[in-house]
């Protein structure tokens, strides 16, 4: 009889020890399944703020592309609006809209008409004449400085070639600075 007292009673302490242990075991497991879905949380919660923040910078990086789109645009306009009053300031002081020649009648405002439209004319010309003549000019040179090489030595050819060189490129940058130097860019200077 002492043996079953003493065996229900081990039990039942066996069995208060086994749930307790069970309870610390449920509860650690609990806290540690909660810390996990903390842990999940603040992972989620960075990935979202880092994604916000990717689409910030793009939203930041396209509205800096659309504003300088924007400035190119109005330097474009700006540019062609100084081209537009150019030639019409030009066109306001070329010489057959003298306001003098309007003052003439008759066969004297025919004859100075034509005159100065022939003026304007060759004022127009110029700059092709004188690059289409300075390209001939140096292209006649160089053919006959190279046709007259042949009873010079080699420093003294190579001296003449170097003269044709230089003399080429500065007549060539010349002309094309004067020719293009008024003109707009267009689209070669982008900005990036």
């Amino acid at each position: 009889m002492i043996e079953a007292i003493l065996s229900g009673g081990w039990s039942a302490v066996a069995g208060g020890l086994f749930g307790t242990v069970g309870s610390l075991a449920k509860g650690w497991l609990e806290a540690r399944h909660e810390k996990q879905m903390a842990e999940l949380r603040m992972q989620e919660r960075d990935a979202d703020r880092s994604h916000e923040l990717a689409v910030m910078d793009r939203e930041a990086e396209h509205a800096a592309h659309l504003a300088s789109i924007e400035a190119a645009k109005e330097e474009r306009v700006a540019d062609l609006g100084a081209l537009q009053t150019s030639l019409l300031q030009e066109a306001q002081g070329a010489t057959w809209s003298a306001p003098w020649a309007a003052r003439l009648g008759g066969f004297w405002a025919g004859l100075v008409g034509v005159g100065l439209g022939l003026v304007d004319i060759v004022r127009g010309l110029m700059r092709p004449l004188i690059t289409t003549y300075l390209l001939g000019l140096t292209t006649a040179l160089t053919v006959r400085v190279f046709g007259q090489m042949g009873g010079l030595d080699d420093a003294h050819a190579f001296d003449l070639l170097l003269k044709i060189v230089d003399m080429v490129l500065f007549l060539s940058c010349t002309s094309v600075g004067w020719w293009f130097g008024s003109r707009p860019a267009g689209g070669l200077l982008k900005p990036r």
